[in-house]
């Protein structure tokens, strides 16, 4: 879960999209690297986290848990590549409880790097493409729609708020803890 008062207060006022992601091109297959490059190139985009040295210009470091916090107010655009084999990940939730409009990799993208046999990436279930934010495994439409939220910081706010709304119903510490007392019959 998530605390919505902790997380909120998106502003977009950075024209820029960004991911949290550790370790990127050691575990590229795992975190969808290629796609994720060749949808922010020539972008301004920064992908934060340990070990990513690497990136060069693409790479925004380690950041502290309030710094991270405010880089996701303060950001336009989130990219989200998933991570093999997370349905999704922590990153995904804070994003979402922010406010930030995402742009998603789809189940194929997601999915393409597994050995099993089974679907285990929940972004298309959770996110509704062009109202929540944009998932799809097609690159060409990532990249479009990053550069569209870009350029159109009203509509990013907009897709972001509706995300949020949906976010607090999904991951909100009250729903949650409700879960859990369901659960547990307290």
């Amino acid at each position: 879960y998530k605390d919505p008062d902790e997380f909120g207060g998106y502003t977009g006022e950075i024209e820029q999209v960004v991911n949290f992601t550790q370790s990127v091109v050691q575990r590229k297959r795992h975190t969808h690297y290629a796609e994720m490059q060749e949808i922010m190139q020539g972008l301004p985009a920064k992908i934060y986290g340990t070990d990513n040295e690497n990136l060069k210009n693409l790479d925004g470091g380690q950041k502290s848990y309030e710094n991270l916090k405010q880089i996701l107010k303060e950001s336009r655009v989130y990219l989200y590549g998933g991570t093999w084999p997370a349905p999704y990940t922590l990153s995904f939730i804070e994003a979402m409880m922010t406010g930030i409009p995402i742009v998603a990799m789809g189940r194929k993208i997601a999915e393409s790097t597994s050995t099993a046999s089974f679907e285990f990436y929940e972004i298309p279930y959770l996110m509704t493409n062009q109202v929540t934010g944009y998932v799809s495994d097609d690159t060409t439409y990532l990249r479009e729609n990053v550069k569209f939220l870009l350029e159109n910081p009203q509509r990013a706010k907009e897709i972001g708020d509706i995300a949020r709304k949906h976010a607090i119903q999904i991951f909100g510490k009250k729903n949650i803890s409700r879960q859990w007392k369901e659960y547990l019959q307290i």
